[in-house]
């Protein structure tokens, strides 16, 4: 059981024709750089856990503004490489570097998400101790999730499934992934 997320990845990345899983993880891995060089900067040496659901960093900075500006490196990473893939795309079109720049897209945005396990919420939660705002802006947050996922099928079926993927992901996720 343990080496089954090897084979899976390894089977991901073998049938993936337009290289969307892999700029997936290249992209989500130069996100983890980015809050790893942080903490670094603020003299804070993470641990890092690998999982089925991505990379997770703990021994974050302690002060409120480095923790701050660690979980703001993450995706600010991603914004960059987005200015950069697009600045390619006007001076040379490729596909490739078209399906980078959409993926850092996802991942900027989805890490902005104000759920406590990403770095949106956790952003939220360096700044404020209110539980009845951090509940509002999950649900907003589902109402967005949905929103996008509708947007993007048009299918009742595949609506569903891939909300309810995301419904499962967030409860295992809830308790068991923080900062």
């Amino acid at each position: 059981m343990r080496y089954i997320y090897l084979v899976l990845l390894f089977f991901a990345l073998l049938f993936d024709k337009l290289n969307i899983f892999f700029f997936m993880l290249l992209g989500a891995f130069i996100h983890e750089c980015g809050h790893i060089a942080a903490c670094m900067m603020c003299r804070t040496y993470p641990k890092i856990k690998l999982s089925v659901f991505g990379i997770r960093l703990y021994n974050y900075p302690v002060k409120r503004l480095q923790k701050f500006f660690v979980l703001l490196c993450g995706p600010s990473v991603n914004f960059l490489l987005i200015i950069v893939s697009f600045i390619k795309l006007n001076n040379h079109f490729t596909i490739d570097c078209y399906i980078f720049m959409c993926v850092n897209i996802v991942i900027f945005i989805f890490n902005l998400l104000p759920f406590e396990f990403m770095d949106g919420g956790q952003i939220i939660a360096v700044f404020s101790d209110n539980v009845r705002l951090k509940i509002i802006l999950e649900i907003f947050s589902f109402i967005i999730i949905i929103f996008a996922i509708t947007y993007i099928s048009a299918d009742l079926l595949h609506t569903s499934i891939a909300f309810l993927l995301f419904i499962i992901y967030y409860f295992i996720n809830k308790n068991s992934l923080y900062l």
